[in-house]
């Protein structure tokens, strides 16, 4: 087992301890090799890893930065888990790598994974053939002991395909937090559903059920903005930038910069040697919903980061535009300029196979390279 998660991260604790409890070695990934996806993979290779866990958008890293290495011979399973796997990741691994995916569900509050689902590749079965390379892998079935609701604000349980939080319940609950007794009150509840007085951890994670009878995971229950009129899960268009060859972390907020003005924009970070490759700055117009249009976004080499690789919510910047066009035209094309250390520098495009809702889309369907 490859012990390379950050003792910050509860994931650690299993990476370490449940080899060892059954009889099996543990890999210490040494701290400059974890930063190093060569040296990573190298060193898996050198100590032949069986099993190996990562951050989703550190794992696509790997894989871009690492393509040169030869791949881990004797690697079983990847384990991810604490940001939504892409559909196209988990099939770049098993093709790659050669290796299961399992993709794994757990609030540190419920000690350590509370679901589990193995992802399978798109072909293999009939039960994801219809899944598209922009959505992600679902999060699975409950694990062992622990029970999943997916309830609506009044705490009853949505129909099968319609969005509701995600409450677990189980022996894996945490008692609360510590010296916080209003927060552990509002988090954990009362479960309704248990007859033994049981108590219910609400996730603030918005799922659905889906049509295979596994749990999607959509957004966070705050992620949800409307914008001109029409609602739009910030998950979801991350998970589509997500899906672009080359991406390896993405970020999409409303910005308000002018007062009055909203607007969705969306940051990508890229990981290959060339931080703004074409497919970065071209995203599939069948990949974005008409009420995702337009979405200016901006390609970073890096993100602001906690050791665990997932974004830490620092403030992004304010990404720059052209010059609009003028009201009821659409943009011209411009080349794109940018390079490493260059100034910022926009660009657009036009997607002439798509048409906008109003004239103020039109005007500022930009998207910047950020430096």
């Amino acid at each position: 087992m490859l012990a390379r998660t950050s003792t910050s991260f509860d994931a650690s604790v299993w990476e370490i301890w449940l080899p060892l409890m059954n009889g099996a070695e543990v890999c210490v990934l040494p701290q400059e090799a974890n930063r190093e996806p060569g040296t990573l993979v190298s060193w898996m290779n050198r100590f032949g890893v069986t099993l190996a866990q990562f951050v989703p958008s550190h794992l696509a890293l790997v894989l871009t930065e690492a393509a040169h290495v030869a791949p881990p011979p004797g690697l079983r399973a990847v384990l991810c888990g604490g940001e939504p796997l892409p559909r196209s990741l988990a099939d770049d691994v098993a093709g790659l790598w050669r290796a299961e995916v399992h993709n794994l569900y757990g609030p540190t509050e419920t000690t350590v994974d509370a679901t589990a689902h193995r992802a399978v590749p798109r072909g293999a079965d009939g039960h994801e053939d219809a899944r598209t390379p922009s959505e992600s892998v679902p999060i699975g079935l409950p694990v062992d002991t622990m029970r999943a609701y997916v309830l609506d604000p009044r705490l009853r349980p949505v129909p099968p395909g319609v969005t509701g939080e995600l409450y677990l319940s189980g022996p894996n609950l945490a008692r609360g937090y510590l010296d916080r007794p209003g927060t552990t009150a509002a988090r954990f509840v009362a479960d309704p559903f248990a007859t033994s007085g049981a108590r219910m951890y609400r996730t603030g994670d918005l799922v659905r059920w889906n049509r295979h009878g596994l749990l999607d995971y959509v957004s966070r229950a705050d992620d949800q903005v409307k914008l001109r009129g029409f609602r739009i899960e910030l998950g979801e268009v991350e998970a589509a930038l997500l899906a672009r060859p080359g991406v390896t972390a993405a970020r999409a907020v409303i910005r308000e910069d002018t007062p009055g003005h909203r607007t969705l924009v969306a940051y990508a970070v890229t990981g290959g040697p060339d931080p703004r490759p074409p497919t970065c700055g071209t995203p599939s117009p069948r990949a974005f919903r008409t009420t995702w249009c337009p979405v200016p976004w901006s390609c970073w080499t890096n993100c602001p980061s906690c050791p665990t690789a997932r974004w830490t919510g620092a403030p992004c910047p304010n990404p720059t535009r052209s010059r609009a066009s003028p009201p009821g035209q659409a943009p011209v094309p411009s080349r794109r300029t940018c390079s490493p250390g260059s100034s910022p520098t926009s660009w657009t495009d036009p997607w002439p196979d798509r048409t906008t809702a109003s004239s103020t889309s039109a005007a500022t369907r930009s998207w910047p390279c950020v430096s």
